[in-house]
């Protein structure tokens, strides 16, 4: 009987079976690092607006690289001056089809245009879950960008501290829109 009462809490906590047809980011948290055998840079970014739905299976999603930040002033003055050059690419963009998503697991596959550093890369592929909480649902995922896909050259002497793959870990808190 304990293990049956374990089973529908699991199913209760996990099972994300959707109501509601549309959404929108209400809260961002965006964690990248760059790693390789001399340095480990890590960082944050926390704006983005964008919409989901479930219905028509699409997302957008608009992410601000001004807000993007290091705990080192002078790597997020580099990242955004010489690398992302925020001035004149500000914003990345990922939009496209939902193609797949699991009622009873949150497991969701995306499948769109990402646009960086003015080069978009068509086909990009992102896998994560969505979660119901008190407040709504999080979606969060973890992807990896490579750097040369968007022509985001790393000097030579800075390869050995930046890494042209950089892991990109997203949590999206989502309102249900009406």
């Amino acid at each position: 009987m304990k293990s049956f009462l374990f089973f529908l809490f699991c199913i209760s906590v996990y099972s994300t079976e959707l109501k509601e047809e549309n959404f929108s980011i209400a809260e961002t948290k965006i964690l990248f690092t760059s790693e390789t055998s001399e340095e480990t840079i890590k960082g944050i970014g926390k704006i983005a607006k964008g919409n989901i739905s479930m219905k028509e299976k699409t997302f957008q999603v608009e992410i601000d690289l001004s807000d993007w930040k290091t705990n080192n002033k002078l790597q997020t003055n580099h990242m955004h001056d010489n690398y992302l050059e925020t001035e004149k690419f500000p914003t990345a963009y990922y939009s496209g089809k939902i193609i797949s998503y699991s009622n009873t697991t949150g497991e969701a596959e995306l499948v769109g245009t990402l646009k960086l550093h003015g080069i978009e890369k068509k086909e990009f592929v992102t896998k994560g879950k969505l979660l119901k909480k008190d407040s709504g649902y999080i979606y969060s995922s973890e992807f990896t960008i490579n750097l040369k896909d968007f022509k985001i050259d790393v000097p030579k002497l800075l390869f050995l501290k930046i890494s042209e793959n950089i892991t990109v870990k997203t949590s999206f808190n989502l309102k249900a829109e009406k």
